[in-house]
Formats: structure tokens, sequence, C-alpha cells
């Protein structure tokens, strides 16, 4: 069982691929919108479950 829905996962994807790649600390300014996950949540979602290039 996952602790991100998937309103969660469609967020962190929609700011990774838009605006997320403009920014020097992407996952904490990620964590700031999406207070519920830490930056290292967050960080680690992206890359291990949501990252298009890693599948």
């Amino acid at each position: 069982m996952s602790i991100f829905d998937l309103g969660t996962d469609d967020q962190i994807k929609e700011f990774m691929q838009g605006e997320g790649k403009n920014i020097r600390k992407p996952y904490v300014e990620l964590s700031r919108r999406i207070p519920n996950f830490s930056s290292i949540q967050l960080c680690n979602r992206w890359n291990y479950k949501l990252n298009p290039r890693r599948t």
C-alpha cells in the first residue's frame, strides 16, 4: 500500500515535467506545495516510480 495517491502523483509529474526543470532544488519547492511529504520522499517517488526516463 502506497502513501501516495493518484492526485499526488499527478502533481509531482506536472511539476517535475514543467517548472521543476528550471529550479535548482525542485524537491524542496515541491515539498512546500505538498506539505504532507518530505523532499526526500518526493525525490524517491519521482526517481524510482514516476520518472518517464527511468521506465
